[in-house]
């Protein structure tokens, strides 16, 4: 089994990047050629897929059968709580090689990638990290979800600033750059 843990800033394009790899097209949503096409090809052979996030935490089935986003600052440790207990519940669950789980958050510092990373460990499971390389600015252009531009600005500085050391900890760690 592979974990992906994907990291970037709000609006970065995470989120689609996880659904490319969710419906297994990846390389031409970015169209480049990094060396990552062998990875994705590994991960892409894996018919089971689940990815993990903190903002499903917010989203709300509506009567008519849709879904409604909406964020309460006041529960994102629950939020993140309950994406933890989800992936372990899936790290656990999926024991053998026929799935991928994607770690859909911004995982912007050490500390936040470290719980998920240490129970793919544990679990014997192949780690990815996958850095969504994009200017703050244009993240927060994108960002649907009303991140605050000092939030964004934050987020990006944080991994500009721990990006060395998760290089270090963990090798397999993969950069697109977006648009």
């Amino acid at each position: 089994m592979a974990v992906i843990i994907m990291r970037g800033p709000s609006g970065g394009g995470k989120s689609t990047f996880t659904g490319k790899i969710m419906g297994r097209d990846v390389v031409d949503m970015y169209g480049q050629s990094t060396g990552l096409d062998h990875m994705f090809d590994d991960i892409l052979s894996i018919d089971g897929r689940i990815s993990v996030s903190a903002d499903k935490f917010f989203v709300r089935q509506l009567q008519d059968g849709g879904t409604e986003y909406h964020f309460e600052r006041s529960m994102i440790g629950n939020a993140h709580a309950a994406c933890l207990r989800e992936f372990t519940d899936a790290v656990q669950s999926a024991r053998n090689d026929s799935h991928v789980i994607v770690v859909d958050n911004t995982n912007t510092t050490v500390g936040e990638i470290t719980p998920y990373a240490a129970l793919a460990n544990a679990y014997g499971h192949d780690l990815h990290i996958v850095e969504i390389m994009c200017a703050w600015r244009t993240a927060q252009a994108r960002n649907v979800h009303g991140v605050p531009q000092e939030t964004v600005l934050k987020q990006s500085k944080n991994i500009d600033l721990s990006r060395n050391l998760i290089m270090q900890r963990y090798p397999s760690y993969h950069q697109f750059r977006t648009q």
